[in-house]
């Protein structure tokens, strides 16, 4: 792990530590919370290989140092194993989000060449009747595990994710059972994205408040009983506050080329295609707007720590259609996770 100090000063510096590239929009499962445009409904001309790799060097170049590959699903890439090689060689620390469902014995030993550091994958239940049931592809739940099987064969970091939401809730517990069996360490999140702007339809699927509080008290406890901090085992997507860190040090390339501050952002500040990487990173508006709601909030006294919000522009962006206010979703998670962590704040005291 980067020292967060460090991590600190290079996003002072506007140095892009983490990066994602978004390999493809084609996916194998058709997963109801996803906010992934699906390729075959909107087409796009994906980046080639000379593409990635031109713009793997520029990230090298920019100091990007934490690598995501990701989709859609990216194991659909011909070229996959290709760009993973290319991305080792220029040094960076890869992770992978994929379902695991492609994964074979030959990937994985790819991946185990490029000393990939994490594999990230959707657990969404915990059996295959609520697992498929959202991704709506049946056999998904056995070939997630097939794939998650191979890739703890071989060694490699497995980090499993759990997007909670009413249709799986009550697998939660089973889940963290079937993962703790495993030896892999899991993370749920109830903040559902909205999945296009102005999306209110994603509603639908999130938990009420009872649960999200019954959510955060079982996170707690879960973190109890295994006795140690999760985060200290992690690969940084962001600087490890409450403050985002998209566009100030972290940065994604999507399947087009389109250049945004994290995956889900609405907005492009241009286009590898049309200009250099590191002009865009530099001087691109949508990176400067944020960069500077990013300064005045690290000025704030709240601004670290468990009892700080957590703030998310791209949620005000995607679910109030605009930047200022309106993320209800937003404060109502902030609402419900600070008065849990009082509460057990002022448990421990007692």
């Amino acid at each position: 792990m980067i020292p967060k100090h460090l991590i600190r000063r290079l996003s002072r510096d506007r140095v892009p530590i983490s990066a994602t590239i978004e390999l493809t929009h084609h996916c194998n499962w058709r997963c109801v919370h996803c906010f992934v445009v699906n390729a075959e409904a909107v087409p796009c001309a994906e980046l080639t290989t000379e593409e990635v790799q031109r713009v793997l060097g520029e990230l090298h170049d920019l100091g990007s140092f934490f690598l995501c590959l990701t989709g859609g699903e990216c194991l659909l890439r011909a070229d996959f194993v290709d760009i993973v090689r290319c991305a080792a060689d220029l040094g960076f620390a890869i992770s992978i989000s994929s379902n695991a469902s492609l994964v074979t014995e030959s990937l994985a030993d790819e991946l185990v060449a490029a000393h990939v550091i994490e594999f990230q994958c959707s657990l969404l239940g915990a059996t295959p009747e609520v697992h498929d049931g959202i991704t709506g592809i049946a056999g998904s739940h056995a070939a997630a595990w097939r794939g998650i099987d191979i890739l703890r064969d071989k060694g490699i970091n497995v980090f499993p994710k759990t997007p909670v939401m009413n249709r799986n809730f009550d697998d939660l517990e089973q889940i963290r059972e079937q993962t703790k069996r495993y030896g892999l360490l899991w993370m749920t999140s109830c903040l559902l994205f909205p999945r296009w702007q102005g999306d209110r339809e994603i509603a639908k699927l999130r938990i009420g408040d009872e649960q999200m509080a019954e959510l955060f008290r079982m996170q707690i406890r879960w973190s109890e009983e295994e006795n140690l901090d999760h985060d200290e085992d992690r690969v940084p997507d962001e600087e490890a506050t409450s403050q985002c860190g998209a566009g100030v040090s972290t940065v994604t390339i999507e399947a087009d080329g389109s250049v945004t501050p994290c995956q889900a952002y609405p907005t492009s500040a241009g286009n590898i295609r049309e200009a250099a990487l590191s002009e865009i990173w530099r001087q691109g508006a949508v990176f400067e707007e944020l960069r500077t709601t990013y300064d005045q909030a690290c000025t704030s006294a709240d601004y670290d720590g468990p009892g700080a919000n957590w703030l998310c522009p791209l949620f005000e962006l995607r679910e109030a259609g605009q930047g200022e206010g309106g993320a209800e979703e937003l404060l109502r998670f902030n609402r419900i996770r600070l008065s849990q962590i009082g509460e057990d704040q002022g448990s421990a005291r007692k």
